[in-house]
């Protein structure tokens, strides 16, 4: 084997590659560099050295490839931020529907307590339409509070307990009567007129005594059908 192909064998060893017509003196040299080059490297790795590899410049795929990455990322977490604020927003709504709800409850049952509280009174009914009436069922009711019906007793020794409801449709209560009087030329007309149907007289509300004796007044009445 010649000094070339001896030069060529160790060339082709070292991954180096020359064109068929390149001189013999130029891949002599080349092969002494590599072998140098070798010979460093190995060197500074044994004394606990790490070689870094050359960075390669990124092709123009390469860094479109980072680019889509990089968006993809950000994509991905803006879906996680959006999800987490829509979880946040509907537990906070719901919160909040929960809170409302209650707050609406609380109302309706302080105003169904207030319109169901009952008022000592006597009821005197001025309606002419019902001059022979004992008593009278008074029904009121609205969408928060209800529906409250009572029987309201006229005219009573003890007074009667009406629900505060009903006893304030009762003050706004009108009939129309009717009276006859001479008119100027002496002859009688129809004179009508807007009173106030009931005549209501307050009562001090009863005391526990009071209430315990009504209460057996009312038991026996009922037990001899009266």
């Amino acid at each position: 084997m010649t000094e070339r192909q001896e030069l060529l064998e160790e060339a082709k060893a070292l991954g180096l590659k020359f064109a068929a017509n390149a001189k013999t003196e130029t891949i002599k040299n080349a092969v002494s560099s590599a072998k140098e080059d070798a010979k460093t490297e190995a060197e500074f790795i044994e004394a606990g050295g790490e070689i870094t590899p050359q960075a390669v410049a990124p092709t123009e795929a390469d860094i479109r490839a980072q680019l889509e990455a990089e968006f993809a990322e950000r994509l991905e977490e803006e879906k996680r931020k959006i999800s987490a604020n829509m979880e946040v927003n509907m537990a906070v709504k719901s919160d909040d529907a929960a809170g409302n709800r209650m707050m609406i409850g609380q109302a309706k049952l302080k105003a169904r307590k207030e319109a169901t509280k009952l008022i000592r009174v006597n009821i005197t009914c001025k309606d002419p339409m019902k001059s022979s009436w004992e008593g009278e069922i008074i029904s009121v009711g609205n969408d928060v509070v209800g529906d409250i019906k009572k029987y309201i007793h006229f005219d009573t020794d003890n007074g009667w307990h009406v629900p505060q409801m009903i006893l304030n449709v009762m003050k706004n209560k009108e009939c129309t009567v009717f009276k006859q009087k001479r008119g100027p030329d002496g002859k009688h007309v129809s004179d009508t007129r807007q009173i106030k149907a009931y005549g209501i007289e307050y009562l001090e509300p009863l005391t526990d005594n009071e209430m315990d004796e009504l209460a057996r007044d009312q038991t026996a009445r009922q037990a001899v059908g009266d």
